[in-house]
């Protein structure tokens, strides 16, 4: 793969999955705007507070495209990214 590829602005596909994920589903959306607005996170990675609040939610830890949310792949960076934009929207 060529190093420009990228996966519609995201590094690879696992990333944008998980972050197409977070962003056009509900419950995801209102987890990540929540745990921003409510600042939770002190100190710690968005994606990563994210992350632990849907397992102890009991909440399905895959995306809807399958890719897991503790995919060694994934790019964190990116994630904590789309988490923090979330919780700025209005």
């Amino acid at each position: 793969m060529p190093q420009n590829e990228t996966f519609y602005g995201y590094s690879n596909h696992s990333t944008m999955n998980v972050a197409l994920a977070i962003q056009n589903d509900a419950e995801l959306y209102a987890t990540a705007k929540g745990i921003i607005q409510a600042g939770v996170f002190g100190g710690a990675a968005p994606f990563a507070v994210f992350r632990e609040t849907l397992r102890e939610q009991g909440t399905t830890m895959t995306s809807c495209g399958g890719f897991s949310y503790s995919d060694p792949r994934l790019d964190m960076g990116e994630l904590d990214e789309v988490i923090r934009d979330i919780g700025m929207e209005d």
